[in-house]
């Protein structure tokens, strides 16, 4: 007798849905982090300091984080964009200033609170470099598949920045995810030698040694990449980056650990759905689109869960 595979006509008119509603894979590494790191004149780490985190085209985004022993707030998980932070502590003046989050990048600023001075204004510091402009102009395209603009925008940001490991990362990934691996492995390796660090470019380069029979090569880097030591950004974004090769298989796992390390991380929830919605598991992947939601109600992909919920529930 045949045997009969569970419902595949539901899961192909269901992916036909998916894309009625506006659903695409997120671009590799689609968000960033940002550490604040806080001393005082003499260099020395201020502890309890509150770092304020806005956006200035989202009046209702707004986070907060106390500085740790060692001065240090982190965000992470933060869609790329222009933002604004303030820190604040009892006993020094303020500081405003602002910043653009690098999609599959950590950016990170040192500020140094003084003390409080009669009349002092508030510290500020305003300027966005062109390279990070370009950049994120870049990531916005190719998450749009305007992938030629999205090129051109990186060829500007690594004139001017030519070792910035988020843009050749990019880079080597649109050119690998055109089968153009002879051209994209120098320049991902580029950003890994530029960024010991650059979890954004391991996935695009394993899978292009992998094409080009390059099998040990990608093996050694996939060792070296072990998730086991990685941040839950590192993760998620390892992971989106092999939902973009295709493999799903490699992006479950690494969704599961960055879960592991912070089950309301929301991004990693979104995207654990979709990965089960490709898999055919309709039930869990609304489950945990539900629960994106119920994290996230104003999020980043809430218009996209929604749609892919009404879609797939009866």
């Amino acid at each position: 007798m045949e045997r009969r595979r569970p419902f595949p006509s539901l899961v192909i008119a269901l992916a036909a849905l998916a894309l009625a509603v506006g659903w695409r894979p997120a671009g590799a590494g689609n968000t960033g982090n940002f550490q604040v790191d806080v001393s005082d004149a003499a260099g020395a780490p201020i502890a309890g300091a509150t770092v304020t985190l806005t956006d200035p085209s989202t009046a209702s985004f707004r986070q907060e984080a106390i500085t740790d022993a060692r001065g240090r707030a982190v965000f992470a998980g933060l869609p790329p964009r222009a933002y604004n932070f303030t820190v604040t502590r009892d006993g020094y003046q303020g500081y405003e200033s602002n910043f653009l989050s690098e999609a599959g990048g950590a950016g990170r600023r040192k500020v140094t609170l003084k003390p409080p001075e009669s009349g002092a204004a508030v510290a500020k510091e305003t300027r966005l470099d062109a390279w990070a402009v370009a950049y994120n102009e870049a990531v916005a395209l190719y998450r749009r598949d305007a992938n030629d603009e999205a090129l051109a925008r990186l060829d500007a940001a690594l004139k001017l920045k030519a070792d910035f490991a988020p843009a050749l990362a990019l880079q080597g990934t649109i050119l690998g995810e055109r089968g153009k691996c002879e051209a994209a492995i120098p320049i991902l390796e580029k950003a890994l030698a530029a960024d010991a660090g650059s979890s954004a470019a391991v996935a695009p380069l394993v899978a292009c040694l992998d094409k080009s029979g390059r099998k040990d090569e990608a093996e050694s880097l996939r060792r070296r990449f072990s998730a086991s030591s990685a941040s839950k950004s590192d993760l998620y974004n390892q992971a989106v980056a092999a939902i973009n090769h295709g493999d799903d298989a490699a992006a479950a796992p690494l969704l599961e650990k960055c879960l592991a390390a912070d089950p309301k991380f929301a991004p990693a929830v979104y995207q654990s759905g979709l990965v089960l919605f490709r898999k055919g598991d309709i039930a869990g992947a609304a489950a945990k689109l539900e629960s994106y939601l119920a994290l996230e109600p104003a999020g980043e992909f809430a218009g996209d869960a929604r749609g892919l919920l009404k879609a797939i529930k009866p």
